[in-house]
């Protein structure tokens, strides 16, 4: 279960031009708001600065977002090895390749190669849902279960329960969801979107490691982010 006291990330996709601007500030504010954690997106620029940087801001990273299905997969196990990362999650794919169920085949023959690689190195592979795969369904059910359902038991998911949301029909209630892929749930993404469950979603992810907060381009991000945060601890703690 989560921790009485937790531990909450940020994906960093959320301050992506700040952190452009100014790597180190940027993570400073993070910490300052109290993020404990951070989820790169980007971890082959300049794997080095990230690594001194997230040690002068005294934050913790686990998690990134990186294409580890795809011709950069070495390079990037090498700036998880760098940066002490645990899981690197594959972000999307291309829609198309969901078109059929051999397709979402392909996606977990892509993704069981890349974790038995990566295990070679101590990294886990994961991989993140957007909307396509609760909205595209093969008699009835939604490509996540599909897909969670041809991956090895190392395959990790990280579901974002906005998208997950957005993309199910009324009957895939996000909870629901989160029970039936089981324990292979180790990372959530959540935002202040339209989710009104986020309880019950934290409820349901029994093996949760991180979640994780995902916030869309605003005014005031780091003002966002801080709230979004707050929120989200005090679920934790209810």
């Amino acid at each position: 279960m989560v921790a009485a006291r937790p531990s909450v990330g940020v994906q960093l996709f959320s301050v992506r031009d700040a952190l452009a601007a100014d790597i180190r500030g940027t993570l400073r504010k993070l910490a300052e708001v109290g993020f404990s954690h951070v989820e790169p997106f980007n971890i082959l620029s300049n794997p080095q600065e990230l690594k001194s940087a997230l040690g002068d801001a005294d934050l913790q990273v686990i998690s990134a977002h990186a294409n580890v299905i795809g011709p950069d997969a070495d390079a990037i196990l090498d700036s998880a090895e760098l940066l002490g990362i645990e899981t690197v999650i594959v972000a999307s794919v291309a829609k198309g390749r969901y078109e059929s169920e051999d397709g979402v085949t392909s996606v977990a023959a892509d993704l069981n190669a890349a974790a038995k690689k990566a295990a070679d190195r101590g990294i886990r592979v994961g991989y993140h849902n957007h909307d396509v795969e609760l909205a595209q369904r093969f008699a009835g059910t939604p490509v996540l279960e599909l897909l969670a359902g041809q991956l090895e038991p190392e395959v990790l998911l990280q579901v974002d329960a906005h998208w997950a949301a957005v993309g199910g029909a009324p009957d895939v209630a996000v909870p629901a969801l989160l029970r039936r892929l089981g324990e292979r749930v180790r990372f959530l993404h959540l935002d202040d979107g339209p989710i009104a469950e986020i309880t019950d979603v934290l409820a349901a992810t029994p093996a949760l490691e991180l979640p994780v907060v995902e916030l869309v381009d605003r005014d005031g991000m780091f003002e966002a982010l801080a709230a979004a945060r707050s929120r989200l601890v005090e679920l934790i703690r209810a």
